[in-house]
């Protein structure tokens, strides 16, 4: 079981996850909650993101807390 260590690995590095939002093979909500059921607390809740910083929506991002550390988990718009 992985999880031990990207709870380990989270607390010492900088850990983006990503899925694809249209994805039927791995779908992100199985992301999502494997990503929550490590436990970290939220520091930033669901938002979009965007390509230009302003208008062009690209997927969402949830950030975590662990440790020093950000976990970083994320859906890519159309993928």
């Amino acid at each position: 079981d992985e999880v031990q260590y990207y709870k380990e690995w989270a607390k010492k590095y900088k850990i983006l996850i990503y899925y694809g939002d249209v994805d039927a093979v791995v779908p992100y909500n199985g992301g999502e909650a494997w990503t929550t059921s490590l436990g970290f607390p939220v520091v930033e809740s669901w938002r979009p993101w965007t390509v230009d910083g302003d208008q062009m929506m690209a997927g969402y991002v949830q950030i975590f807390k662990a440790g020093d550390m950000n976990f970083t988990y994320a859906t890519v718009r159309g993928a």
